[in-house]
């Protein structure tokens, strides 16, 4: 397998007009982000290179504040704005991932659907080592913009992908006004229907997919050999885990949590419990934001809850 530079590519348009353009000054190594081409993994030089701090703002982490650069909150009312008002979001699901990391001081952590990287901030925040997976490359963007911020570089990798059960090209849906529910934009019929009327029909762009499997490829997987899994693409997990049997073979999970309102009574939800269990993963719920309770395989149809927490018995 080889790894090569990507060749230079235009950085997208910033609206100048409206908001004044920063700069986060990089003062250490340069923010590694890869992409795949569907040939190799490519390191991107381009993208990162003078990471644009939309709208500043501070994010509260179990382990301190951390610079975080955030959507205008007109354009993104549910994550950037809920950031902006009270300095957190997901607060009580973070920490419950982070009390386990921390019980797991040799465990690493890898962020699929890293959205502006609420969750990847707070674990490299505790001095882990994260692996950034998302699709959207104004996302990617912002997570530059933070990592540099907060010399987070020798922390935080990203991959720019989008991940599913085959490797291609995908289109990715619009959710309007929540960039952090942006969608993969195939056999999306139920996702879209659960979304309503903030779908508009629109897409931002087509990225090249690849499946998790690939992920062994990267040069900085040997850092992720005892891993534990956020995984949050709207409804796309199961596309995603349906090629992912190397991956869980081969590297050490030690937990996945996961948002589980798509999958709720559906096929998937059948199919990503029969693999979890395959890998010796067992199914939890959140009560606390420290405390979780196991949860009956058998009623797996009926489980109501927004995010499934798997763990090693």
């Amino acid at each position: 397998m080889s790894f090569q530079q990507e060749p230079p590519q235009q950085r997208p348009q910033q609206d100048t007009n409206t908001r004044k353009i920063f700069y986060a000054e990089t003062t250490g190594s340069k923010v590694a982000l890869w992409t795949h081409d569907l040939v190799a993994w490519r390191q991107n030089t381009t993208l990162c290179d003078r990471p644009v701090v939309d709208t500043p703002s501070v994010l509260r982490t179990p382990a301190g504040p951390v610079a975080m650069s955030v959507y205008d909150p007109t354009k993104d009312i549910w994550v950037s704005r809920k950031i902006i008002r009270t300095g957190d979001f997901d607060g009580n699901k973070r920490q419950l991932v982070f009390s386990l990391l921390e019980s797991n001081p040799d465990v690493n952590f890898i962020d699929v659907g890293c959205n502006i990287g609420v969750y990847t901030l707070t674990m490299a925040k505790m001095g882990r080592q994260v692996l950034c997976i998302d699709a959207l490359y104004l996302n990617v963007e912002h997570v530059c913009s933070s990592v540099v911020q907060n010399n987070f570089q020798n922390s935080i990798t990203i991959v720019m992908n989008a991940l599913s059960n085959s490797k291609g090209s995908v289109q990715l849906g619009v959710d309007s006004k929540n960039y952090g529910g942006t969608f993969v934009d195939e056999d999306a019929g139920e996702i879209k229907r659960r979304k309503g009327g903030t779908v508009t029909g629109d897409h931002y762009t087509s990225i090249t997919s690849v499946i998790m499997d690939d992920l062994l490829q990267l040069p900085v997987i040997q850092n992720f050999k005892k891993p534990f899994i956020k995984m949050d693409i709207e409804g796309f997990e199961w596309k995603a885990l349906e090629r992912a049997e190397l991956l869980f073979k081969t590297l050490d999970v030690q937990g996945v949590f996961m948002e589980w309102i798509f999958h709720t009574g559906k096929e998937s939800g059948v199919k990503i419990t029969d693999f979890m269990i395959r890998h010796n993963l067992y199914p939890h719920a959140q009560l606390t934001p420290t405390t979780y309770k196991p949860l009956d395989v058998s009623q797996r149809g009926k489980w109501n809850f927004m995010d499934i927490l798997w763990l090693k018995k």
